[in-house]
């Protein structure tokens, strides 16, 4: 019954509707009207669209460059570090250990150094040296390029128109080096002990790795000549000499003079006091390293040794 009723109204809406005049086919597709501002809108958006379209593959290429900077300076945040090539010694932190930090020797730089009368600064110098060429001179007038610091285990500075080590630690070199890693060397300065026992000793570093790896030639005020291997910062005597009398004077300034020089992988080292040979071994750990001067005590702490008159020359053939 529901479907009979259903079915007539159907059919009186289409008769009403063909009365009207109206097609089944206006009813699935409507006829637009044209109105000017909504044309002018929708013309606009047309336009805007078309530019859009247009800058879309110049803004993501902008876009990728952005994330790319982005990326590059997001790594460089991450990964660089300023590492200064000058510490001013009273900036340097105390030292805790037994010896003086490896990083207390200072690194020059062109910029950093002052202009004073040091002749050749060994860290602006190349790796390779002529024969008998001078490395380095410095008679130490100017208060610059070796460590200068006091503490109550060592005092380094520069004092007298020379350099001055006071040590207080026993059985424990202090030494002071140049930053200057170099090869083979003859190495020579003035140095006269200033107060301490007889037994202590001074000289000259040479291969200087770090603070528990080097050679050091060194003499003491009884006579006793060394030539001492310092390995993992342990001590071993090479060579040992009394010094023969008149070869030195005591308690005076006498000119040092280390040689260390390989041959075929062996490094020789010769001793000299005054000129006049004292005694050489020869070694095989280190092949290169810097140059310094040290000093230490035996039995009683409180040695004090002037340093003047610094020379490094490479060797002559």
């Amino acid at each position: 019954m529901k479907r009979f009723t259903y079915v007539r109204y159907l059919v009186g809406l289409l008769a009403a509707l063909l009365l009207t005049g109206c097609s089944l086919v206006g009813l699935g597709q409507p006829t637009p009207i044209s109105h000017p501002e909504m044309t002018a809108i929708a013309e606009s958006i047309d336009a805007m669209r078309m530019e859009i379209t247009s800058l879309a593959p110049t803004i993501t290429a902008l876009a990728a460059a952005m994330d790319a900077i982005k990326t590059v300076q997001v790594g460089q945040t991450q990964t660089a570090q300023f590492i200064p090539t000058f510490t001013p010694a009273e900036l340097l932190p105390a030292t805790t250990t037994s010896t003086p930090l490896s990083q207390a020797t200072l690194q020059e730089t062109p910029a950093a150094r002052p202009a004073l009368p040091i002749v050749t600064p060994l860290g602006s110098l190349p790796t390779l040296f002529d024969p008998g060429s001078v490395i380095l001179e410095d008679n130490f007038s100017s208060p610059f390029g070796w460590y200068n610091d006091e503490n109550p285990r060592f005092t380094l500075q520069y004092t007298d128109g020379g350099y001055r080590m006071f040590i207080m630690t026993k059985n424990n070199p202090i030494w002071s080096v140049r930053e200057k890693s170099i090869g083979d060397v003859v190495l020579e300065v003035d140095a006269q002990q200033t107060g301490g026992a007889q037994d202590s000793y001074y000289g000259l570093v040479c291969r200087f790795v770090d603070g528990k790896n080097y050679y050091m030639l060194v003499m003491s005020e009884d006579g006793i000549a060394r030539i001492v291997k310092v390995l993992g910062g342990k001590q071993t005597t090479l060579a040992q000499t009394q010094i023969q009398a008149g070869s030195y004077k005591p308690g005076e300034r006498n000119r040092l003079k280390a040689e260390c020089i390989s041959e075929n992988g062996v490094t020789g080292l010769t001793f000299y006091i005054n000129d006049t040979f004292v005694l050489n071994a020869q070694d095989n750990e280190y092949q290169s390293g810097r140059l310094g001067m040290v000093a230490g005590n035996t039995t009683t702490s409180g040695v004090e040794v002037l340093f003047d008159n610094l020379v490094a020359k490479a060797p002559s053939q």
